[in-house]
């Protein structure tokens, strides 16, 4: 009884085609994007507000003590602030004007 057909490639000694590293289909992707072959698939934008609230956490902690002394200056009426207040107003319009950037 021959009439079983034979399933092509099934027992064959040809060898599977070569398997690539993820990297090597990684640089294929890039160069058919560059050349124009197909159109990138993953896009993502954030708002200004995202990147503003990005910096921001990127900024140095409060110092709490210093919060504190500060307050109690205040409190008392011993804290100068004429030129402690325009020190703090430059200090922090310095600092926004670099998270905006």
């Amino acid at each position: 009884m021959t009439d079983i057909g034979q399933i092509p490639g099934a027992f064959s000694s040809s060898r599977p085609p070569r398997a690539h590293p993820a990297s090597h289909q990684s640089r294929t992707a890039e160069a058919a994007v560059r050349t124009g072959l197909i159109e990138p698939s993953d896009r993502a934008e954030f708002s200004d507000y995202a990147q503003l609230l990005s910096r921001l956490a990127t900024l140095p902690e409060i110092r709490v003590e210093k919060v504190a002394t500060v307050r109690a200056h205040l409190e008392a009426g011993t804290y100068e602030t004429s030129d402690k207040l325009e020190i703090a107003v430059q200090r922090a319009l310095h600092d926004v004007h670099d998270v905006r950037e």
